[in-house]
């Protein structure tokens, strides 16, 4: 039981720093953006931020899984 878990636990291990690297690194870009480029630039970028936190997350998990599963039928 304890090996299974121990396997389970690799694509964790991998996907997790990954993703959390992804995050940091795309807040950093569009903080130093909008940081950078006031005005227009800064209004935009801030209002997307905020639509996508009004978001609920389970929505946008089911959305993103709609869109990249292979489709079936006719």
């Amino acid at each position: 039981m304890l090996s299974r878990v121990i396997v389970g636990a690799r694509d964790i291990l991998l996907v997790a720093p990954l993703a959390t690297a992804l995050g940091v690194t795309l807040g950093v870009i569009l903080g130093l953006v909008t940081g950078y480029f006031r005005g227009a630039t800064d209004e935009v970028i801030g209002r997307l931020i905020d639509a996508l936190l009004a978001l609920p997350l389970v929505i946008v998990a089911l959305l993103a899984l709609t869109r990249s599963a292979p489709r079936r039928g006719p």
